[in-house]
C-alpha cells in the first residue's frame, strides 16, 4: 500500500492512492537525495580537504490517473478541484506552506511542500486522464515521522509503606530520561518549561548541547522553545494567555539551534535551579529521515 496526500494551507487536500478519483501510479524522490560534497583545494595541494555533505531540497514526482467519471462535466469539475487545491495562493501564505504526507506499509512521514510547476495532465481517455504528473518541492531535505513523540520530566511521587501504621509517600525525581530519535538525521525539539520562579537548565548529555534559562520564569507562565534552525523561536506565555518574544530569557552564549536529538538514544536531563513539586518540563520531537 502506498498513498501520498497533499494538504494546502487552507486544509484542502488531494489524495493519490488506490481509490478514485486519483489513482497513484508511482512516486519518486522519497529516497535519500544526492548529497553535494563540499570541498576545498589549496594551491599546489594534492587531493582536497573535505568540508561537509550538503543535501539539496527534495523533489517528489507523482504519477497518477484520473479514472473515467460519469460525465464530461464531472471530469472538468474534478480537474478544477485539483487546480484549486494546488493554486499558488492556497499553497503558500504568510510564511506557511502546504504539507505532503507519504504512507506505506511501514509507516507515515511528512514534509512541507509546494507544487513545482503546473500539473501535466496525461492523455484523455473517455471522461478521465491517464498518466498525469505532479511535482512537489520540499524545501527541507528531511522527512519527519507523522506522529510526534512527547516526554515529560517532573517531580513525581512513589508510594512506600514503612513497618508502621502510617503510610508514607516519598517524592521521586524524574528529571532525566532517554529520548530516542529513530531516524537517520538530527531531530529538532520543542521544549515547554513550566514556570515555578526558577531558572532551569536542559542538558543533552549525549551531544553536550544545553539550554540555559538565565531569567526567572514566574509561576503560571510557560517558556516555549523551538530549536529547529529553520524556525527558531522562544516565547513566554503569560498567565492571561498573551505571548511575547523571550530570547532574552536565555543565556546568549549558548546556541539554541544546537539542541537536537541525534539518531539513536539521547540522555536528556532537566536541572531546575530549585527543586519543587511543580518543577516540570515537556519535550516533543519527530524523528527525522534522509529517505524512506
Amino acid at each position: 500500500m502506498q498513498r501520498i496526500t497533499y494538504v494546502n494551507t487552507y486544509g484542502e487536500r488531494l489524495v493519490f492512492g488506490g481509490e478514485p478519483p486519483l489513482l497513484l501510479r508511482s512516486v519518486s524522490g522519497l529516497s535519500r537525495p544526492d548529497a553535494t560534497v563540499v570541498k576545498t583545494q589549496g594551491a599546489y595541494q594534492d587531493g582536497v580537504r573535505f568540508s561537509r555533505l550538503q543535501l539539496p531540497a527534495r523533489v517528489v514526482q507523482i504519477s497518477f490517473d484520473m479514472p473515467p467519471l460519469a460525465t464530461r462535466e464531472a471530469m472538468y469539475r474534478e480537474r478544477m478541484r485539483i487546480e484549486r487545491v494546488l493554486s499558488a495562493g492556497r499553497c503558500a501564505r504568510d510564511g506557511a506552506i502546504g504539507l505532503m504526507i507519504y504512507e506505506n506499509d511501514a509507516g507515515a512521514w511528512i514534509a512541507g511542500a509546494v507544487p513545482d510547476g503546473a500539473v501535466s495532465y496525461g492523455k484523455r481517455f473517455q471522461n478521465g486522464f491517464v498518466n498525469s504528473k505532479l511535482t512537489l518541492c520540499c524545501p527541507d531535505a528531511y522527512l519527519q515521522d507523522r506522529s510526534e513523540q512527547t516526554a515529560q520530566m517532573r517531580m513525581g511521587q512513589s508510594g512506600l509503606t514503612l513497618p508502621s501504621a502510617l503510610p508514607v509517600r516519598l517524592g521521586a525525581r524524574r528529571f532525566r530520561g532517554t529520548l530516542v530519535n529513530e531516524g537517520t538525521a538530527d531531530a529538532p525539539v520543542t521544549l515547554v518549561l513550566y514556570g515555578t520562579g526558577e531558572t532551569p537548565t536542559v542538558l543533552n548529555r549525549t551531544t553536550g548541547a544545553q539550554i540555559v534559562v538565565s531569567r526567572t520564569v514566574s509561576s503560571g507562565e510557560q517558556l516555549v522553545i523551538h530549536t529547529d534552525p529553520r524556525a527558531l523561536s522562544c516565547e513566554i506565555v503569560h498567565t492571561d494567555g498573551t505571548t511575547e518574544d523571550a530570547f532574552g530569557y536565555l543565556d546568549a552564549s549558548v546556541a539554541v539551534s544546537a539542541f537536537l536529538l541525534e539518531p539513536g538514544a539521547n540522555d536528556v536531563e532537566y536541572v531546575p535551579s530549585v527543586v519543587s513539586r511543580e518543577s516540570r518540563m515537556e519535550i516533543s520531537w519527530r524523528s527525522c529521515y534522509e529517505g524512506v
